[in-house]
């Protein structure tokens, strides 16, 4: 590999951010280290918890080359690190070693990388100005739908994010990490008790949201100069309502909804009082006029929803359950699917089918949008401001013309109150409708 130019690259400000603390994650491409050296790179992705800490140790050695202008002010941290330098040169003097026990990690000696667990014997005293705290965060990561085996359930693993990567992911987004795939060490009885099993998490490096299609990382880019000649036409309102399922025949004014409710309406708070923006749906009609398909298309086209059904969800799986956390052993709160189509949509489907006790569960989302909570002494208020899809059948698996809407639905008047529009699909017996 042909030697850097570290003085070209300090003039054209490379790695000064990282040497100036004006940036504290130095990110690595393994496509670009690749380019200048397969073999390098295809050694990093067989080992790549040993090549972070090499190139953490290399990045550590560069950075003194990168410093120019004005050296920022020293603060608790740097005081901390220099007397540990000190302390480092003075158990050298005399031609004496340091014993490596009481040697300073090297990551307490850097300002951008993670802190290790140094296994050395004693014990351990806290000192909060001299400690470097990284923020942390456990997130569940679920196997994508169309990627389970058949006859399988989604499989799940647990992920570590520390550092600057935290908060980039929220609950319901799909995403797609890089990281080390790593066992999950136990000390103690449970480590006698695990055996040779251990369980597993990954170590993610890097979070990048995605679209639905799981293709595409998910970004607003900016439109093109046809894109926007399309906006002004006059039937650009129907065109898109048009693209909404263009399978489906027929259902232009069902479309034309679904289409403002992906759209939205805005919040409005006159004198302290909360109007939802959002509008809630519900599709009402005989079994076969594509309720469901229209459900799941708008659960794929949406940034962030999620799908389910009224026999196989609860009150507590729609708003939200209390847990006992397996890290703590505290009482937590787990969010359902209203709570994590926060900002989205969230389908119902055989909204008929739900029992009593759980469709009571949902009246406060649909007008209030929040959850509340008051179970097992824990007493919290959770965001719903999603927009309810709902989809029905009948009374008597068919509508029936002779009977009044009220005998044809069967839900309370309470609920059907809190539904903005309310579509009626009859499904007519015509044979050139059908063909069509």
């Amino acid at each position: 590999m042909a030697p850097r130019d570290y003085e070209a690259e300090k003039g054209a400000g490379r790695g000064g951010a990282l040497a100036q603390r004006q940036q504290r994650v130095l990110r690595v491409a393994l496509d670009e280290v690749a380019e200048e050296e397969p073999a390098l790179a295809e050694a990093a992705c067989d080992n790549a918890a040993r090549y972070r800490r090499l190139f953490a140790d290399a990045v550590h050695e560069l950075l003194p080359l990168f410093r120019h202008g004005q050296v920022p002010p020293k603060d608790a941290l740097d005081v901390y690190i220099e007397h540990r330098l000190l302390l480092e040169q003075r158990g050298r003097e005399g031609g004496a070693t340091r014993s490596p026990q009481n040697s300073y990690p090297p990551e307490l000696l850097r300002r951008f990388t993670e802190c290790r667990t140094n296994r050395a014997g004693g014990r351990l005293c806290l000192q909060s100005r001299g400690s470097k705290f990284l923020k942390f965060q456990e997130m569940k990561l679920q196997e994508h739908t169309d990627q389970v085996p058949v006859g399988h359930l989604p499989r799940s693993i647990s992920v570590a994010v520390q550092g600057e990567n935290t908060r980039l992911a929220q609950p319901g987004d799909h995403v797609a990490v890089t990281g080390v795939f790593l066992p999950l060490l136990r000390t103690g009885f449970r480590q006698l008790t695990q055996g040779l099993l251990s369980e597993t998490y990954l170590e993610a490096h890097h979070i990048v949201k995605m679209t639905k299609s799981e293709e595409d990382a998910s970004g607003a880019d900016e439109l093109t100069e046809e894109e926007l000649r399309q906006i002004t036409e006059e039937d650009f309102y129907d065109k898109l309502a048009a693209s909404i399922a263009p399978e489906i025949y027929g259902h232009e004014d069902v479309k034309k909804a679904l289409l403002l409710q992906l759209v939205g309406g805005v919040e409005r708070s006159p004198h302290g009082m909360r109007i939802r923006g959002n509008i809630n749906i519900c599709l009402m009609g005989d079994p076969g006029v594509a309720k469901s398909q229209l459900l799941s298309y708008i659960d794929r086209l949406a940034p962030r929803s999620q799908y389910t059904t009224g026999r196989g969800s609860s009150g507590a799986g729609l708003t939200a359950a209390v847990l006992r956390d397996p890290v703590t052993g505290e009482l937590a709160l787990e969010g359902g699917a209203l709570v994590l189509a926060d900002q989205g949509i969230c389908c119902i489907d055989e909204f008929d089918k739900m029992s009593e006790a759980d469709r009571t569960a949902i009246h406060e989302v649909l007008e209030q949008q929040s959850v509340s909570i008051a179970k097992a002494g824990v007493l919290a208020t959770l965001n719903a401001r999603c927009a309810v899809l709902a989809a029905a059948n009948p009374a008597y698996g068919r509508y029936d013309a002779r009977r009044s809407l009220e005998h044809n639905l069967r839900l309370p008047a309470a609920l059907l109150s809190r539904f903005d529009l309310l579509w009626l699909l009859p499904d007519r017996p015509d044979r050139d409708h059908d063909l069509r």
